[in-house]
């Protein structure tokens, strides 16, 4: 957000978002079983991320308004469609979503690394 105000030649926050769900979920399914999987999880994993920083006590905001709406225009676009089992899930993750009554939450931590050598790292050769 902050980038685009500083210089419009920047993308915008909305036009970013719009880039990703057209690349994901308004992209053609795939004939193929296995590609049209792995355009599920992008899918999947474009909405939980959008989910997670429109919670994010972490984002300024602007920023959480802008992928709050975002979300809501997936919602009304989902609802147009004949959905199979996997998009209907999502709506309904959305609308649950939507109704949460936790508020916004930290951002999510990443995992620490485990102390000591890999196993198989040469660290390990002289056991």
């Amino acid at each position: 957000v902050e980038f685009h105000a500083r210089d419009t030649r920047n993308p915008s926050l909305n036009t970013v978002v719009d880039r990703v769900l057209a690349a994901t979920w308004q992209a053609d399914a795939p004939r193929d079983f296995y590609l049209a999987e792995v355009q599920r999880t992008a899918q999947r994993v474009a909405l939980d991320l959008l989910i997670e920083h429109a919670s994010s006590a972490g984002n300024v905001p602007q920023v959480r308004a802008i992928l709050n709406a975002k979300v809501g225009e997936l919602a009304s676009w989902l609802e147009t469609l004949d959905r199979d089992p996997h998009q209907q899930l999502a709506l309904e993750d959305i609308r649950r979503w939507q109704t949460r009554p936790e508020g916004l939450h930290g951002p999510t931590e990443a995992p620490t690394t485990p102390q000591g050598a890999p196993i198989g790292s040469v660290g390990e050769r002289g056991r």
